[in-house]
């Protein structure tokens, strides 16, 4: 039988824990909605911290630096568009696209934070370890498509899935990062560009 202290431990913890998530998310509307303002740079710790109704040093005991509560902003964002239901039908191309065009959406929506996350988090060599299971969550989501148009015969089936999913999402990486890594495209030319380089790549690796 437990004793009434652990009862009162417990619910001492769960209070806890509620307080840190309800805390979290301020923090997060707080940075979002500042990026969103006036931009990753001219954005303070101290300004979110003040927005978030708590002390700076507070904001360091959540995260390391500015760039983690970026990823925070991304990946909340991600994780929603992961949630989603996909396309089970159409041709590989059209479920692909279905994968990609949230995301495309999402960087359309503030292209300058999203040039920053680009440059900051999405290209680096050391990437924290919530982007790497981001990116490990795109790359499944295409490797789904790319299994299920192996086995209805849409793609060859002699092509191993994991040179299908590199050179898919190669083809997008390769196009964000000329829209917001470099400007040299725009939103739109981005969408036209991937879906002709998916569509050639199922005519080279199609049945």
């Amino acid at each position: 039988m437990s004793s009434p202290t652990s009862h009162l431990d417990t619910a001492s913890e769960g209070r806890r824990e509620r307080k840190k998530r309800e805390k979290r998310a301020r923090i997060l509307t707080a940075a979002r909605e500042l990026f969103e303002e006036q931009g990753f740079d001219e954005t303070t710790a101290r300004q979110i911290s003040e927005r978030a109704g708590i002390a700076t040093g507070t904001l360091f005991l959540y995260v390391r630096d500015k760039l983690e509560l970026l990823l925070w902003v991304f990946e909340a964002d991600a994780e929603r568009i992961f949630s989603r239901p996909r396309v089970s039908s159409g041709s590989a191309v059209d479920r692909w696209l279905d994968v990609f065009a949230p995301f495309l959406s999402l960087y359309a929506r503030n292209p300058g934070l999203s040039a920053c996350y680009v440059k900051e988090l999405l290209f680096i060599p050391d990437r924290p370890p919530e982007l790497v299971r981001l990116n490990g969550a795109l790359r499944e989501a295409v490797r789904d498509v790319a299994r299920e148009a192996q086995a209805s015969g849409e793609l060859r089936s002699d092509v191993d899935v994991d040179e299908i999913v590199q050179l898919v999402v190669g083809q997008y990486a390769h196009l964000v990062q000329l829209w917001l890594g470099v400007g040299a495209l725009g939103a739109r030319q981005v969408r036209t560009r991937l879906r002709r380089g998916l569509t050639l790549l199922i005519e080279g690796i199609g049945s």
